[in-house]
């Protein structure tokens, strides 16, 4: 009799768990809706996600930045120096194959 009341416990602690599951996944669905519609939101999100992160004392984060924004601090030492004109034709390069 034990043994079947703590299985129909465990079956009804395992039907709780995906009903909230379920919700959970419908309000990300919602959110992603939301924020789909602007690019700035997400910005915004991506950046919230990474200080939450950062406040954790032992983190390591890896910080993607996309080539473009690296053409533009190249332009103005790309006078007289090849290897920075080589960089730039490099990373030009890269950002046609993506």
């Amino acid at each position: 009799m034990a043994m079947e009341a703590e299985a129909a416990r465990e079956a009804r602690a395992k039907v709780i768990a995906a009903e909230g599951e379920m919700r959970a996944s419908h309000s990300l669905k919602e959110a992603s809706d939301v924020i789909s519609t602007s690019p700035a939101a997400l910005q915004l999100r991506y950046l919230q996600t990474l200080n939450n992160i950062c406040d954790e004392k032992n983190s390591t984060v890896i910080f993607p930045l996309p080539v473009e924004f690296l053409t533009p601090l190249l332009i103005p030492s790309l006078r007289g120096h090849q290897e920075t004109v080589q960089m730039a034709e490099y990373l030009h390069k890269a950002e046609d194959k993506y």
